[in-house]
């Protein structure tokens, strides 16, 4: 559809970790290690940690609309079954529009309402032996098709279903097909269950 007005993001989630300097990193670390039994990459968890930091920043210096407190500071609160961790509260539609403010301002080109259908592949098979090369669609209002040239290819569709486990029409998986079918390797969809209302849901868990 249109970037920045569709998806989830849109109109749900506007919580994220939100690490200040003074907090200490290594204790925000150990909670995520040891909640998750230690199957994260601890290298990976430290770097999004880390890396948290300057996108908290990013987010306020790019207008999003954050909850703060009389004094004008970003209003932290404890995290879902976290001592350590904090989140921040932001308003999801202000932050989707301040990037992709922020995208074409660094000169990104914007192909709103395209559909893709297929990578393209150096040597024209599916699955490839080659290289990705782009991606092929078309326009969801006139049926135009378009071929993307690019070095490089991310397929970022979001979720294969509902909360891991109700597969819903408006959420079917279609970048992972396209990725398998190109030859991609499918990696950790064990762990793709999200978490948040597993208790909730255990019934329909098999």
């Amino acid at each position: 559809a249109y970037v920045s007005r569709s998806g989830a993001s849109t109109m749900s989630g506007g919580v994220t970790t939100c690490p200040t300097e003074d907090d200490d990193l290594g204790k925000w670390v150990a909670e995520f290690v040891t909640h998750g039994s230690y199957m994260c990459d601890q290298r990976w968890t430290w770097r999004l940690i880390e890396g948290q930091l300057q996108r908290v920043k990013q987010l306020s210096d790019w207008g999003t609309p954050i909850s703060r407190d009389a004094d004008g500071k970003i209003r932290r609160f404890a995290s879902r079954g976290m001592y350590e961790v904090r989140c921040m509260q932001y308003r999801p539609k202000g932050a989707m529009e301040a990037l992709r403010r922020e995208a074409i301002a660094r000169g990104a080109r914007i192909v709103d309402r395209m559909f893709v259908t297929n990578l393209i592949t150096s040597d024209g098979e599916l699955p490839t032996q080659g290289e990705v090369v782009g991606a092929f669609g078309f326009d969801s209002h006139s049926g135009k098709c378009l071929a993307v040239r690019a070095k490089q290819t991310i397929i970022a569709t979001g979720a294969m279903s509902m909360k891991g486990t109700h597969g819903i029409d408006n959420v079917c998986c279609d970048g992972a097909a396209i990725g398998y079918r190109t030859g991609a390797r499918m990696v950790d969809l064990e762990f793709s269950f999200g978490g948040t209302f597993s208790l909730l849901m255990r019934e329909f868990n098999f």
